[in-house]
């Protein structure tokens, strides 16, 4: 009997361990509930800690390959109101559409039975030139066909901390001003407050111009230049009473200049230049132009003024009209604070070759609108109609001429060497 019995646990502990390791077909079988290897046929999905990104091992293409208990191949597919993100326990961090591990900013992810992609985009995960990436190849391969596999449970407590982070705990904290300096220059906003500038010389940790606070919406992270009270577009602009783009970061060590800035939605970081001013680009590469201090500004809290741009109270539209009145553009109502004092056109809304004329206007209710003339001051005049037309000649590698005299056979004009021109 005792023999039986010994073979019934056997038989019962076969059938949980082949319950447990059960393979996932459709998006609808992932559980909050579980962890889960992930296999393909090139290799097993893996976390590279000591490089802090995504890896995978290429002897590792099926389950029974995996190093047991090891919590480097295990990922979780967590669903948070209506969207799914994958979480790596062994980081504590969400994947992102890149192979390094960033913070504060998550990415949807789907399963579609065969591959894992971001939620709305053609991002694919693949392994494939020796790494583990994203990419838009969408044709399903040895690099992209996966098997997520049930492997472990995942606690409700481990469960709720990966919501914390999902949902947006800070890292940053947004009743402080820092200062963003690399080891070439300072993060500065530029004299015009328009854009993102830096500073080779005379860095400061009291000039506002030099100072940014860091915002989180919906799980989101924004900068914002203390000086300028703008926040940092995704093409290094300044926005004028918007929200800006979603900025992340990596963190690279623990000391000095810990930080690489980027912006997810393109993959790109902010690299210094040698020769000053900062480049947006894919350079991903630790070095001394894009790993920053981030350091704390004693005395400086721009909370309130960050939260009323993004949820605003008092808003104003701007209207822009040529000298004859008609309007040119009208601005969406952008967010303001009460009492602000309007003198001029933002720098963000301007058009080149063009003047403004001033104003003067106080913010005191919840809608104004306020107008300016525009004047143009371009190096050719506008005409007014074809009747009084202001003809010109333009010159195309130099002694070549756009004219409206010669056409080819479908209409289209052509160009006529100046020399023929009577």
């Amino acid at each position: 009997m005792r023999n039986i019995r010994l073979l019934l646990a056997a038989a019962l502990c076969l059938l949980g361990s082949a319950k447990g390791l059960a393979q996932v077909t459709s998006h609808a079988e992932l559980s909050n509930q579980k962890l889960y290897v992930v296999t393909t046929p090139r290799g097993a999905w893996w976390v590279d800690q000591a490089n802090s990104r995504m890896h995978y091992n290429a002897s590792a293409t099926a389950a029974s390959d995996i190093p047991t208990g090891d919590i480097n191949y295990q990922f979780a597919f967590i669903t948070h109101e209506g969207h799914t993100y994958l979480y790596a326990p062994a980081v504590k961090q969400f994947v992102q559409p890149q192979k390094y591990f960033v913070t504060g900013y998550s990415t949807p992810v789907t399963y579609t039975g065969t591959v894992v992609k971001a939620e709305n985009s053609p991002l694919t995960i693949n392994i494939g030139g020796s790494q583990w990436t994203w990419d838009t190849w969408t044709g399903a391969d040895d690099g992209n066909t996966v098997s997520i596999i049930e492997y472990a449970n995942f606690s409700e407590d481990d469960l709720n901390e990966a919501i914390s982070i999902l949902t947006g705990t800070a890292h940053f904290d947004q009743h402080k001003a820092y200062t963003i300096t690399c080891a070439r220059l300072q993060w500065a906003a530029s004299a015009d407050h328009n854009s993102l500038s830096s500073v080779t010389s005379n860095p400061s940790a009291t000039d506002a111009d030099k100072q940014f606070a860091f915002f989180y919406e919906d799980g989101k992270l924004y900068i914002y230049s203390v000086g300028a009270g703008k926040f940092l577009k995704a093409d290094g602009t300044l926005a004028t009473g918007t929200l800006g783009d979603p900025m992340d970061y990596r963190i690279i060590g623990t000391s000095g200049y810990d930080h690489m800035l980027l912006i997810p939605s393109l993959h790109y970081y902010f690299n210094a230049q040698d020769a000053g001013g900062y480049a947006i680009n894919y350079y991903s590469t630790p070095d001394d132009g894009n790993k920053q201090a981030i350091v704390e500004v004693a005395g400086v809290d721009v909370y309130d003024e960050m939260y009323e741009i993004v949820h605003p109270s008092y808003f104003v539209t701007y209207v822009v009209k040529d000298e004859a009145g008609n309007t040119l553009y009208t601005t969406d109502p952008l967010g303001t604070t009460l009492g602000t004092h309007i003198t001029e056109l933002p720098s963000d809304l301007r058009r080149p070759y063009y003047s403004y004329s001033s104003a003067d206007v106080t913010i005191s209710e919840k809608n104004t609108t306020v107008e300016f003339t525009a004047t143009w001051e371009g190096p050719f005049e506008i005409s007014a109609d074809y009747a009084s037309a202001h003809w010109y000649d333009l010159a195309m590698r130099g002694t070549w001429y756009v004219t409206s005299a010669i056409k080819d056979g479908d209409g289209a004009y052509k160009t006529q060497n100046a020399n023929t021109i009577a």
